[in-house]
């Protein structure tokens, strides 16, 4: 499988959501900080990684399940 990086932006729009959202979840605890990106300008990325976490949360979230709950449940799975 190809690696695949996003800026914040790309992340957000992949996934229908704003940027702010992912700040949100990562500021939160709930994302992984990007990680620095092997280039002159060291640019944060985001990786797939953090698309399926995101996927997880919104379905989560869907599901009716509270942010704490989320935060148990990718705590449990080592992500």
């Amino acid at each position: 499988m190809a690696l695949h990086s996003f800026t914040l932006a790309q992340l957000a729009r992949a996934l229908g959501m704003s940027v702010e959202d992912v700040r949100f979840y990562r500021d939160g605890g709930l994302l992984p900080p990007p990680k620095r990106q092997r280039t002159r300008t060291g640019d944060f990325s985001f990786q797939v990684e953090h698309l399926e976490r995101l996927r997880f949360i919104q379905r989560a979230l869907a599901y009716g399940f509270t942010l704490e709950n989320i935060a148990s449940f990718v705590d449990e799975r080592g992500w």
